[in-house]
């Protein structure tokens, strides 16, 4: 099995850089809801190089890697950049300078789908992702995020990592749900 992890939201504390830029306090839920914008404008106002390589890690980001890699050497990194080089180029460069030693797993794309197999399962935090890469046959993991895609609870949100934890080794043992 081949693990895709998603950078935003479960490696990379994007949303709640967002809501600081636009002074909301954290909170469940959309951008647009809680900001009161249209996503696309709200992306279009902070989508530049610094932004996307500045970004803070996520609490828990170096434990979800560690888990990963020591139980695997089939994973990457997998981030849908928005059409913007300059996304391209802050992801990447996010990546070096936050896991210089996982450069060589970095992979951007447009179409996370594509990668949907039965030799795949991407963790990923957004609804839309997860049954898109199911709909093409691969496995997901959804991954606790504040973006309100999945009702998870207050002890999910806590410790995301042990979510994850959860179902990998579900999949170990072959009582894993594909649906």
């Amino acid at each position: 099995m081949n693990f895709l992890v998603d950078l935003d939201d479960v490696v990379v504390d994007t949303t709640r850089e967002v809501l600081r830029i636009y002074n909301k306090e954290p909170t469940i839920g959309e951008w647009d809801k809680i900001i009161g914008k249209d996503s696309d404008e709200i992306l279009k106002s902070i989508d530049t190089f610094t932004f996307w390589q500045t970004l803070p890690k996520m609490k828990h980001a170096d434990e979800l890697i560690e888990f990963i890699s020591s139980h695997t050497d089939k994973w990457a990194f997998f981030s849908k950049p928005t059409e913007n080089p300059e996304s391209w180029a802050g992801k990447a460069s996010w990546m070096k300078l936050n896991y210089p030693q996982h450069l060589d797993r970095l992979t951007l794309g447009r179409i996370k789908e594509r990668y949907g197999s039965h030799q795949h399962c991407l963790i990923d935090d957004r609804r839309e992702n997860i049954d898109a890469f199911r709909r093409h046959g691969g496995m997901a993991i959804p991954f606790p995020s504040m973006n309100g895609h999945f009702p998870w609870s207050p002890g999910q949100m806590k410790d995301p990592v042990s979510v994850v934890r959860r179902e990998f080794y579900k999949m170990e043992t072959g009582t894993f749900y594909k649906k």
